[in-house]
């Protein structure tokens, strides 16, 4: 376009030199779009941070189980190779009572019949 000196710009210059710039509402438009896509790329980019975040908290917390199940079993094993020997002997004392029962019980039933003979050896007298 011509540029003339020393003359007012008249509408219809400023219109034709203006048609190549947006206008107000083109901007608000594109700024409504982009602010659109910006908040969406903002989403998904906040839920690839939340997944890898997920996954490495799970990977911690596998890591952490496995731990808890080996000093579990440690902890098992030990228990079981101290309390082994503790029941051995539990069992075998109460093996050893019932022997001693029945002894008694034997023993018992000895001293009545002796009673008895006695009885009957103090009756025949």
């Amino acid at each position: 376009m011509k540029q003339k000196t020393d003359t007012p710009v008249t509408k219809k210059e400023v219109t034709e030199i203006l048609q190549d710039y947006p206008a107000k509402t083109d901007l608000k438009e594109e700024l409504k779009h982009s602010e659109d896509r910006s908040e969406k790329k903002f989403k998904k980019l906040l839920q690839k941070s939340i997944e890898a975040f997920r996954r490495e908290m799970d990977h911690k917390l596998e890591i952490i189980d496995e731990r808890w199940e080996r000093r579990f079993t440690t902890f098992e094993s030990r228990l079981v190779t101290l309390i082994d020997p503790l029941l051995q002997e539990i069992k075998t004392r109460q093996q050893e009572r019932e022997v001693v029962a029945g002894q008694i019980s034997r023993v018992e039933e000895d001293i009545d019949n002796l009673k008895k003979k006695v009885t009957k050896l103090e009756h025949a007298s």
